[in-house]
């Protein structure tokens, strides 16, 4: 906290900072707030600097037909603003149980590890699919990790994440980007077949 000095308060002969006991119940009682950090670079673009991104626009839902399935909605506004247009979104597909998964990963053989990331402002708007990655879940209440991944239009975008379960605004995306998310879906069974076939 920039500017604010620690005020201690003495407990049975202790030091203990205010900021790290709010910390910790907030933690605790699930009030964290969401955030989501990502960092972009277009590899195909020499021109174009990295970009850092953050926002608490960091939602998850678990999946009615697939126990094992959580789907993540990551949402940004412009560089340096905190609010405004949502103008850059990720969007995964993922295991909800912590642990490291690659994109093309089987979720209990019926889904894919996949995702895509959506550019609508900028020198290459657009959407384009996560092809190579990993995601990484850190835990899951609340639902939080990091992603490293690599784009099809050579976008690499790294970030983490503190999500808040929130179905409805994971459902209403879903609703309007059904056909991209199963062009995600397809690209990342063709990974995953690439990854399985054997080398000559």
């Amino acid at each position: 906290m920039a500017n604010t000095r620690l005020l201690r308060y003495v407990v049975k002969g202790s030091y203990v900072t205010i900021s790290a006991l709010i910390a910790v119940m907030l933690f605790t009682s699930g009030c964290a707030q969401p955030e989501a950090r990502l960092r972009l670079h277009d590899q195909a673009d020499t021109q174009q600097q990295p970009i850092n991104l953050i926002s608490q626009w960091a939602y998850s839902a678990s999946s009615a037909s697939t126990s094992n399935l959580t789907r993540i909605l990551l949402q940004w506004p412009l560089p340096g603003s905190h609010m405004g247009q949502k103008e850059y979104v990720v969007y995964l597909q993922v295991p909800q149980i912590p642990g490291e998964y690659a994109v093309g990963e089987s979720i209990e053989g019926t889904f894919w590890v996949s995702g895509f990331f959506i550019q609508y402002q900028g020198r290459n708007p657009g959407l384009t699919p996560a092809v190579d990655g990993k995601i990484t879940i850190d835990g899951n209440q609340p639902l939080q990790g990091s992603l490293d991944l690599h784009c099809a239009d050579g976008t690499e975008i790294v970030g983490s994440f503190l999500t808040r379960n929130d179905a409805d605004n994971v459902t209403v995306f879903e609703q309007d980007h059904r056909a991209d998310i199963a062009d995600a879906r397809q690209v990342a069974q063709q990974v995953s077949a690439l990854a399985l076939k054997p080398e000559n």
